[in-house]
């Protein structure tokens, strides 16, 4: 080839990458925002001692939930005790590589395959650990003893602040908050108790900003159908003032979906 013909060549591959790739030649069209189009998942692991029974359906959801994360998704996992907001403790919190860059054709095709199959390679190496991780919490004992949820909640807040990922709430609990707060399992769970704690915690600053946030509830339970009832529609009252969306059969006793 001649070196007119070369430059030529050259030429038609630097238009054909701007065209194909505005952002560079050589970087990902996703790579730079593996962060944004990935999900953080945050799930609360009820840990107080009426929820010991519950523990095996937990272990089925978190396994639900591992087999959907994929690449640059964070996972993170925290307990709902009785105080939670002072002694929580992020468990697990673990962020997966982000995508490899899109294949360009700089690449050499035998390295980016090696590279893709080291990179499956790593993500399963992750899950399968932070299955043993999840195996090893469940199975740890816990001396709580009441659920604070509203203040687990505001740690979700806090966590979400600076994500750009999508957002997902995952609930492992009986949804039974019982603190200084409320106490489920004695109130009269009406709309005005409901309009009543939603207004006192806007006034106080501590309701938690979940906008955008997906809500999953697995384990909810009461003492009767009517009461069961009445504490679903207090969090379904509850997430809409934090601007978060529960969708209908994602609150349950079971997870028996995760769509995301």
């Amino acid at each position: 080839m001649t070196l007119l013909g070369s430059r030529l060549r050259q030429a038609s591959l630097a238009l054909a990458c701007a065209l194909l790739f505005p952002a560079g030649c050589g970087q990902s069209r996703t790579g730079a925002a593996a962060f944004s189009a990935g999900k953080v998942v945050v799930v609360f692991l009820d840990r107080s001692q009426s929820t010991q029974a519950d523990r095996q359906q937990y272990a089925k959801a978190l396994a639900m939930i591992l087999s959907s994360l994929k690449e640059g998704d964070r996972f993170v996992v925290g307990a709902i005790t009785e105080e939670s907001s002072r002694d929580f403790v992020k468990y697990i919190d673990q962020v997966l590589p982000p995508p490899l860059p899109a294949e360009t054709i700089w690449d050499n095709q035998l390295d980016y395959k090696r590279k893709s199959a080291n990179q499956k390679q790593t993500i399963e190496q992750l899950i399968a650990e932070l299955r043993q991780k999840v195996d090893s919490l469940l199975a740890e004992p816990s001396n709580a003893t009441r659920s604070a949820i509203f203040e687990t909640l505001t740690i979700a807040d806090q966590i979400f602040a600076s994500e750009k990922r999508k957002k997902v709430l995952v609930l492992l609990s009986d949804m039974l908050e019982e603190s200084q707060q409320a106490n489920f399992a004695r109130a009269v769970i009406d709309d005005a108790f409901i309009d009543q704690q939603i207004q006192a915690q806007r006034k106080a600053g501590i309701l938690p900003n979940l906008r955008g946030a997906h809500i999953y509830v697995a384990g909810a339970r009461a003492r009767t159908p009517e009461h069961a009832a009445a504490v679903q529609h207090f969090w379904e009252h509850y997430f809409e003032a934090t601007g978060a969306s529960l969708d209908r059969g994602h609150y349950s006793r079971v997870l028996f979906v995760f769509t995301e």
